[in-house]
Order: C-alpha cells, then sequence, then structure tokens
C-alpha cells in the first residue's frame, strides 16, 4: 500500500496506473507513453496512447500531478528531462 493510495482514491486514479506515477514522482524513471504524454503536456499524444480507462480520465491525472506532484516533475518535456536527469545524479 503507498501512502499515496487516499491521493489516487480521490483524484481518481487507475490501480494499474500508480506504480508508474510512483516510479516517476520519486525515481524519475520513465512510464509508459501515455503517462509520459501527461508528463509532458501533450494532450494529442495522451489521448492517441490511452487505454479505454485513461482515456475518459485524462482530467483526473492533470488534477493529480497538478495539486499533489512536484511541479519540477510534470509540465514539459523539458521539465521531465531535468526531472529525470536530477533523479539519476540523486540516484548515483
Amino acid at each position: 500500500m503507498s501512502n499515496r493510495d487516499g491521493v489516487f482514491n480521490e483524484c481518481g486514479i487507475p490501480d494499474h496506473m500508480r506504480d508508474g506515477i510512483e516510479l516517476w514522482i520519486d525515481q524519475g524513471i520513465e512510464p509508459g507513453s501515455f503517462l509520459m504524454a501527461v508528463i509532458c503536456n501533450d494532450l494529442k499524444g495522451a489521448f492517441a496512447s490511452a487505454d479505454s480507462i485513461n482515456e475518459s480520465r485524462i482530467k483526473n491525472f492533470v488534477q493529480f500531478f497538478y495539486w499533489h506532484a512536484p511541479s519540477e516533475c510534470w509540465g514539459s518535456t523539458e521539465k521531465a528531462t531535468a526531472w529525470a536527469n536530477e533523479c539519476r545524479e540523486v540516484q548515483a
């Protein structure tokens, strides 16, 4: 059980997406194409790569990241790249 489970439930984040979000926020490990599109603020990419569950919840993901994730870890491709690089440096 994650310490974010309550927030995930509140935001309507599906169970099968939670590990990818946590690995991204905590370790900078890149998730699948749908989550990376959300993280990079790529609406077209998010819709193109969403499964049938996530397609109707894109707003939920954006709300989660906006309210509950570090602002440095999402919002553009540049921010995502910097986040991943910073996490790698911390882990090294």
